[in-house]
């Protein structure tokens, strides 16, 4: 295999059993309904691009990446963008699809307005992790919070210094590991 061959012949047969994969995957799931979700970012050369995931009840399927760059992202842009997505899918896919989930700027909450009216078995909420992800940002510049993960720096740094005490560290986590699993059984 080199180049060459993996971007012809063997590139399409590896497409194709994804695709057929992703397509047996989200029928498997159905009855459970499909969550839509998609997410930004921006590139070290400041290129921007949104991935979209169609999360089922046995996990996660891409469905693709897209190249926003110089695009706009108003709300509008946004509920457009997860239109245009929703309208890839096959049918009985789109009409499975029962909550959606997006990062809480203005412009998605703006976005999940719009779906919604367009869409009225869906559901569109703002994701926890970016809550969370922000609460946690605010708590870590809190001059208490610096000063503990100070402390806890030099803590970690000295037990990795004695390997004596790190070793017994080891050892005290196994066994509490073990003796969690032994009761769960």
């Amino acid at each position: 295999v080199h180049r060459t061959t993996l971007s012809g012949s063997q590139l399409d047969k590896l497409s194709s059993r994804a695709d057929t994969w992703k397509t047996s995957r989200l029928d498997d799931f159905l009855d459970y309904g499909l969550t839509l979700t998609g997410d930004g970012y921006k590139s070290r050369k400041n290129l921007k691009y949104n991935n979209f995931i169609l999360v089922t009840a046995g996990g996660p399927v891409y469905l693709g990446l897209r190249d926003v760059t110089g695009l706009g992202s108003t709300g509008e842009d946004t509920a457009e963008e997860f239109a245009e997505v929703q309208a890839s899918l096959a049918e009985r896919h789109k009409r499975a699809i029962i909550l959606g989930i997006t990062d809480t700027p203005s412009a998605n909450r703006k976005a999940w307005k719009i779906l919604m009216a367009s869409n009225a078995t869906q559901f569109w909420i703002g994701c926890m992790s970016h809550e969370v992800s922000l609460l946690m940002g605010d708590v870590g510049r809190l001059s208490f919070t610096k000063r503990l993960r100070v402390t806890c720096m030099k803590l970690y740094k000295w037990v990795m210094n004695h390997s004596y005490i790190f070793a017994v560290f080891q050892k005290k986590v196994v066994a509490h590991y073990n003796a969690k699993m032994s009761d769960a059984k």
